[in-house]
């Protein structure tokens, strides 16, 4: 299983994704697409419609409005992404958060795992996103992070490879970790950017990596702006990053 993160979807400097690096993710893929399902990031878009009210993930019912913009935000860039990978040759079927979750008192707990078993099943990649569902008393924020350790539980992966901007989990000194484990979490230097998103950020990332660790699905965070580290990671080679796993 692949994430991409929302840093790696956008062109540099700006909002817009770059079809250029999609394709060539796209390619990296593309051997193993016969069993692989993807999530993607939203990027600093959607996140910058949501309304001051959010604490805690939640957005108040009254902000229904702003919550419409942030969907409609996120189905955008979900549409723009599919049709980068469909575009590269990668035969992706992709849905939205509202079209296969369910959310139970605010926590991400079923999902139609037949549904994307049976894409899996006519070798099609499934393309999943975070985004916003309804839970009362109000909307609840779901990143894309926690759709990660949703699906990737359900479909009993082998491995997640978590593509992002950096070239790993970075210590306190800016060096990267080459293992994280619940033992070790306290070396992590938390950036500073983690504490205004509303979705997590390497903290949250984290979190849901360990989660997953501890259940016997091991990551490998690497920078997927660099061409090669995402394909290295799923073939199982030597490639600049961090594991994430139960023990070192």
């Amino acid at each position: 299983m692949v994430k991409i993160g929302g840093g790696v979807l956008q062109a540099p400097g700006g909002s817009d994704i770059d079809a250029e690096r999609l394709a060539r993710v796209a390619r990296e893929l593309q051997p193993h697409a016969a069993a692989l399902a993807v999530v993607h990031g939203v990027g600093a878009r959607p996140r910058r419609l949501l309304p001051s009210s959010v604490v805690n993930r939640r957005i108040p019912a009254s902000d229904l409005e702003a919550v419409e913009r942030v969907r409609e935000a996120v189905a955008q860039l979900h549409r723009e992404v599919l049709d980068a990978f469909v575009g590269s040759g990668l035969a992706a079927r992709g849905w939205t958060l509202d079209e296969w979750a369910v959310v139970r008192e605010g926590v991400l707990c079923g999902q139609r795992t037949a549904l994307l078993e049976q894409v899996l099943a006519h070798r099609r990649v499934p393309v999943l996103c975070g985004g916003v569902l309804g839970a009362a008393p109000g909307f609840r924020i779901v990143s894309s992070d926690e759709v990660v350790r949703c699906v990737a539980t359900a479909l009993r992966a082998r491995q997640v490879v978590w593509a992002t901007d950096v070239d790993g989990v970075l210590d306190a000194s800016g060096a990267v970790m080459p293992c994280v484990t619940r033992q070790n979490i306290q070396d992590v230097g938390i950036r500073a950017s983690d504490a205004r998103d509303a979705t997590g950020g390497m903290t949250g990332k984290l979190e849901n990596a360990l989660l997953l660790a501890e259940s016997g699905v091991p990551s490998c965070i690497v920078n997927g702006r660099v061409p090669g580290r995402i394909a290295a990671a799923l073939a199982g080679g030597r490639v600049v990053g961090s594991r994430v796993e139960e023990s070192c």
